[in-house]
C-alpha cells in the first residue's frame, strides 16, 4: 500500500508559484546585515553542483518560476548559466538576485543570451557615504551596472531580463530611501521591493531592525514609505514594500508555503531560506549568536521532491498554519507579522535577500 501511495504522489505535485534554489553560499561582498558577514566565523561556503541541480528539474516542470538565489552571489557558481538553460528547458521563468559586481560587458552579454527573465539588484543605501552598509558593492557601481544592462538590452532589441531592485531598509540609513525614486528614474527598472530585516542573528544587528511595536510607530513608517512609493509612481518607478508590525499577526506565512519551497545548495528541501543557514555544526555558538532551528524535510539527492512534499512531516508543517497559526519553530519569526503594500500587495513573489 505504501508503494502505491508513493507512486501516486510522484505524479501529483502542485503547481508551484516559485521554487527558490540556493545555487551558492559564496559571496564577494560583506554586507553588515547579512549572515554571511555576521556568522563568518562558522559560515560554510558551498556551490550547488549540476548533479544536484538535475534532481530539481522534475519539480521545475510544475513551477511558474525558478529563482536561482539564496544566501550568496549566484553568479559565482561556475554552472550558473547551465542551470538557467536547464530551468528554461523545463518550461518555467527564471530569475536571480545579484549584487552587480560581476556584471562586466561579457557577463551582461551572457545574461542577455541566456534568456534570464528577471535580474534583481540588491541595494541598502542610495548615498555613497553609506556604502559601509554593503561593503564591496558600492551604490554607484550598482547603478552603473543597471545602466549598462539597460543599454545592452536596447542594443539587442530585447525586453529581458526584467530589471528589479531589492532594497533593504535599515534603521541607520532610513533617510537614504527617499532618494531611491530619483536615482532609478529612467534606468529601466520595472519593479522595486523595499523590505526590512527579518533575520537578526546577532545583538549588534538589533539596532538596524525596523519593526514597529505600536500603532503610532507603524503609521509613521507607513506614511514615510507611502511618500517614497508616490514619488516612484510619478517618476515611473513602481515600488512596493513590506513591513512588519508587532500588533499584526498574519493567519498564514508570507513565504507562500503551500505553493513554494526552497532547495539548499546541498539539496535539502526547506520552507524558507532562513530555515537552514549554511553554518558548520561545530560553530562555537555563543550567547551572542542566534540561529533558528534547522527545518528540513528531506534531500532531493535521496528522495524525489514529490515524495518529500507529500511526506507526513512536511504535510504536518503546512497544516500547522491552518490549525495552530504555524509550527512551533516559526512562532517567533517576523515574517508572520509582515504586511505588503503596493502593486502586488497581499501576495506575490518577493525576494529580498542580498
Amino acid at each position: 500500500m505504501e508503494r502505491i501511495r508513493r507512486y501516486i504522489h510522484s505524479f501529483f505535485l502542485p503547481t508551484f508559484d516559485w521554487i527558490q534554489v540556493e545555487v551558492t553560499s559564496f559571496c564577494n561582498a560583506a554586507c553588515i546585515y547579512c549572515p554571511y558577514t555576521t556568522l563568518r566565523h562558522c559560515w560554510v561556503n558551498r556551490h550547488m553542483t549540476m548533479e544536484t541541480f538535475g534532481h530539481v528539474i522534475p519539480a521545475l516542470k510544475n513551477a511558474k518560476l525558478a529563482y536561482l538565489q539564496g544566501w550568496g552571489e549566484p553568479l559565482l557558481n561556475p554552472s550558473f548559466f547551465r542551470m538557467v538553460e536547464e530551468a528554461k528547458k523545463a518550461g518555467c521563468q527564471v530569475g536571480t538576485t545579484t549584487n552587480g559586481m560581476l556584471l562586466d560587458g561579457r557577463m551582461i552579454d551572457r545574461i542577455i543570451q541566456s534568456g534570464l527573465d528577471i535580474l534583481s539588484f540588491s541595494l541598502a543605501n542610495t548615498d555613497p557615504c553609506n556604502d559601509y552598509v554593503r561593503k564591496g558593492a558600492p551604490v554607484e557601481t550598482v547603478l552603473d551596472r543597471i545602466r549598462e544592462l539597460t543599454a545592452a538590452k536596447k542594443r539587442a532589441g530585447i525586453d529581458k531580463p526584467d530589471i528589479h531592485v531589492a532594497y533593504v531598509l535599515l534603521q541607520s540609513n532610513k533617510d537614504d530611501v527617499k532618494r531611491l525614486p530619483s536615482l532609478l528614474k529612467g534606468l529601466g527598472v520595472s519593479e522595486v521591493v523595499i523590505s526590512t530585516l527579518d533575520y537578526i542573528p546577532t545583538p549588534e544587528l538589533r539596532k538596524e531592525e525596523l519593526f514597529p511595536q505600536t500603532k503610532e510607530e507603524f503609521e509613521s513608517l507607513r506614511t514615510y514609505l507611502d511618500e517614497v512609493q508616490a514619488d516612484g509612481a510619478k517618476m515611473g518607478v513602481p515600488i512596493h514594500y513590506q513591513i512588519g508590525y508587532g500588533g499584526h499577526r498574519r493567519s498564514f506565512c508570507s513565504e507562500n508555503i503551500e505553493k513554494a519551497l526552497v532547495i539548499s545548495a546541498t539539496g535539502d528541501v526547506l520552507p524558507c531560506v532562513s530555515a537552514s543557514i549554511p553554518v558548520s555544526e561545530d560553530r562555537g555558538q555563543t550567547e551572542n549568536t542566534e540561529l533558528r532551528e534547522r527545518l528540513t524535510f528531506g534531500n532531493i539527492t535521496k528522495q524525489s521532491i514529490a515524495n518529500i512534499w507529500w511526506s507526513e512531516g512536511y504535510k504536518k508543517f503546512r497544516r500547522s498554519f491552518y490549525q495552530e497559526h504555524g509550527a512551533a519553530s516559526c512562532q517567533n519569526c517576523s515574517k508572520l507579522h509582515l504586511i505588503h503594500f503596493g502593486p502586488t500587495a497581499g501576495g506575490g513573489c518577493i525576494f529580498d535577500l542580498h
